[in-house]
């Protein structure tokens, strides 16, 4: 997953692979719950920003959930929920800071989206297999793709 995000923002900006960060999410507002306890979303993020403000942050997770559906539509919106239904565990490549005003160009450009509040991350869902099975420059492709779509669109 970090190669797929160096891979990205070398596309962007060369020389940038430095910028990718290791994060864990643990906040139970925002990836949500696993049992009795607070569910764990590991993954990588670089933030563009810093180096070329046109772009902003894009990451990478992997991640398990054991909720319900509608626990899922609540805490992620219909959209993301529809994309995990089958999918558990997932990776899930995305950008942040879009409106939900944007939803329709979103996936008339064939992405999801994870819905918090009015504002939306588009990005793609897959299955690990699904990840490990195509090679790493596509996923860098579509990395860059979504840094472009939030230049465009969310920016």
């Amino acid at each position: 997953m970090r190669l797929v995000l160096e891979e990205t923002v070398e596309q962007i900006v060369p020389n940038s692979r430095v910028i990718v960060k290791k994060h864990v999410w643990r906040n139970a507002k925002y990836v949500g719950m696993s049992g009795e306890k607070v569910a764990i979303w590991r993954g990588w993020s670089a933030n563009l920003r810093m180096l070329d403000p046109r772009f902003g942050a894009i990451y990478i997770d992997y991640a398990e959930t054991s909720n319900s559906t509608s626990e899922n539509e609540q805490l992620f919106g219909f959209a993301f929920s529809e994309s995990i239904k089958l999918i558990n565990p997932f990776i899930f490549l995305f950008v942040t800071s879009c409106s939900i005003k944007k939803q329709e160009e979103i996936i008339a450009a064939c992405f999801t989206f994870r819905q918090i509040n009015a504002t939306i991350h588009p990005g793609i869902v897959t299955s690990p297999k699904e990840f490990f099975d195509l090679p790493l420059n596509q996923w860098a492709n579509i990395g860059s793709e979504l840094l472009y779509l939030q230049h465009s669109i969310c920016g």
